[in-house]
């Protein structure tokens, strides 16, 4: 079970920071310059886009390495 720690607002508020980042790059960004361009640890990222890439807003593109928005993505 996870903690409460990586679930509820404080997630909600980090994954937002990192839907609003990818809407400003659309070719899309490798994980370090997510984790960069929100001041947030490499894990931290990973973990927050890992669950969006399997059917949510974010993707994430095998062969350029890079997490980019979906058509479910921020208009």
């Amino acid at each position: 079970m996870a903690s409460t720690e990586k679930v509820g607002p404080k997630a909600l508020v980090k994954g937002v920071q990192l839907l609003q980042l990818l809407a400003e790059h659309p070719p899309g960004l490798n994980l370090a310059a997510l984790a960069e361009g929100t001041e947030m640890p490499k894990p931290t990222v990973h973990r927050l886009v890992a669950a969006p890439a399997e059917g949510g807003p974010a993707r994430y593109d095998e062969t350029e390495g890079r997490h980019r928005l979906g058509p479910g993505g921020l208009p």
